[in-house]
């Protein structure tokens, strides 16, 4: 992973977000250390991940402290938005990474409510 590579010679974030698939997906933002910062999710990782690198991300304050720290940007992709609110979900409570807030305890865990009755459940 880019964690071996030296920080001078790693695709900096904003360029390397380009190269994401727009597909459904994870995206974990990392630190100098190679720590997981941040995770998300993502209906089409490309333009999601590519937000927090334009000018809009950087007037919101929580996104811009965020910005300033991540040094490597990675992403796990899903075979759908769902799949990846489950995965994101289960990254968040095992890496307990510093910039996310929710699905950090225990005691909730996002669930789907499928009713059988309908045509189309």
């Amino acid at each position: 992973m880019s964690e071996n590579i030296p920080a001078a010679e790693r695709t900096p974030p904003s360029e390397k977000v380009k190269q994401f698939p727009n597909t459904p997906g994870v995206y974990l933002m990392k630190d100098e250390q190679g720590r997981v910062i941040y995770v998300g999710k993502a209906k089409h990782l490309r333009n999601r991940a590519s937000h927090y690198f334009s000018k809009a991300a950087a007037e919101e304050a929580r996104t811009a402290d965020l910005v300033k720290l991540i040094a490597d940007i990675d992403f796990l992709p899903a075979e759908s938005e769902v799949d990846a609110l489950l995965l994101e979900a289960r990254l968040v409570k095992d890496v307990q990474p510093r910039f996310n807030v929710d699905l950090k305890d225990d005691k909730t865990f996002p669930y789907l409510q499928i009713r059988v009755r309908e045509e189309y459940p």
